[in-house]
């Protein structure tokens, strides 16, 4: 945890033991004004993924959902999964003092899992294949039930 300067209590309400609490939080480290030197950011790349991530151990569990699966629209459509493209993209993983260099592929509707320990990376097959959906349009005049007039 960096701080630059010592933060004013944020937000309207006020609590009596802020004082108290940034207290503990500066005396945690000798010196947080400064970005200490470390092993820099857990992932770094273009286009990275979201991501869950488990350490077990020595090993680190790490899930990558599809690009599509974040960005369900509103309202919802049939066939909103519907999905034919492959997105392609490069990551690299720092974890426990090594670097895992990922190439990912993500297959219409499919995800990602990766086992990394000891400088080793896996990829732990989880495809599941879905039957394709079926799609249907709204009605041109559709109007949703749920907007205000």
């Amino acid at each position: 945890m960096v701080l630059k300067q010592i933060p004013h209590e944020p937000g309207a309400v006020l609590h009596e033991d802020y004082d108290i609490c940034l207290e503990r939080i500066l005396s945690t480290r000798p010196d947080c004004s400064s970005i200490p030197d470390g092993p820099g950011p857990f992932i770094t790349g273009r286009d990275i993924p979201q991501y869950w991530s488990r350490k077990d151990g020595d090993t680190l569990y790490i899930f990558f959902p599809n690009p599509k699966s974040g960005k369900p629209g509103f309202p919802l459509n049939y066939g909103q999964s519907f999905n034919t493209k492959t997105f392609k993209t490069d990551v690299t993983v720092n974890f426990e003092e090594e670097s895992y260099d990922l190439k990912f592929l993500f297959k219409p509707y499919q995800s990602l899992l990766y086992k990394l320990q000891n400088g080793m990376a896996e990829q732990i097959d989880i495809e599941f294949i879905p039957s394709t959906p079926t799609t249907r349009e709204r009605p041109e005049n559709y109007e949703a039930p749920w907007l205000v007039k």
